[in-house]
Formats: structure tokens, C-alpha cells, sequence
């Protein structure tokens, strides 16, 4: 007999660390996204979540699956990281 599947645990919030950061022309940062389940555990989905830069002549992201979540100054100015995991999207601003 076959019955419904389970569907897969969703996580209770996402975090992004660090929540801002300055990065100079050149420079980089490495963003973390951790997921927090039901069950009090933290996984680091960083290498799960789709990376996007609001201003890619400002900060570039590295979209390298062995290095997800860094980010590399191109030039001064402003720009919104996105961290995008299925169902979720966050925002971290530089």
C-alpha cells in the first residue's frame, strides 16, 4: 500500500552573516547563509542558495560552487546581496 510522501522539512528562518559588511575595490567577503530547523539544528546552505548582486559595477558575485556566497568589490557605490533558497529569499546590503 502506498500513501502520501512526506513532504520535505522546511527550514523555521534563514540567516545571512554577516548582515553588512564594506568591501573595498578589489576586496572581498564571504556571506554565509545558514538555515535554522524545526529541531533547534543549523545547516550552512550557502552552496544551496542562488547568490545575485543588485549592482554587478559595484560588487561581483562569485558564483564558484567551491566558494558560494563571496562577494568581490569591483568599484565604490552601493549594492544588495540576495541570497535565494528555495522558498526563501534574503538581503544583505553593502
Amino acid at each position: 500500500m502506498t500513501g502520501p510522501l512526506d513532504p520535505l522539512p522546511q527550514p523555521t528562518s534563514i540567516t545571512v552573516a554577516p548582515a553588512s559588511a564594506t568591501i573595498d575595490a578589489e576586496g572581498s567577503t564571504r556571506y554565509v547563509a545558514t538555515a535554522h530547523w524545526p529541531d533547534s539544528t543549523t545547516t550552512d546552505v550557502s552552496a544551496e542558495c542562488h547568490w545575485t548582486s543588485s549592482d554587478t559595477t559595484v560588487a561581483a558575485v562569485n558564483s564558484s560552487r567551491n566558494t558560494p556566497g563571496l562577494v568581490l568589490g569591483v568599484n565604490t557605490g552601493t549594492a544588495t546581496i540576495t541570497a535565494t533558497y528555495p522558498l526563501y529569499r534574503f538581503y544583505v546590503a553593502i
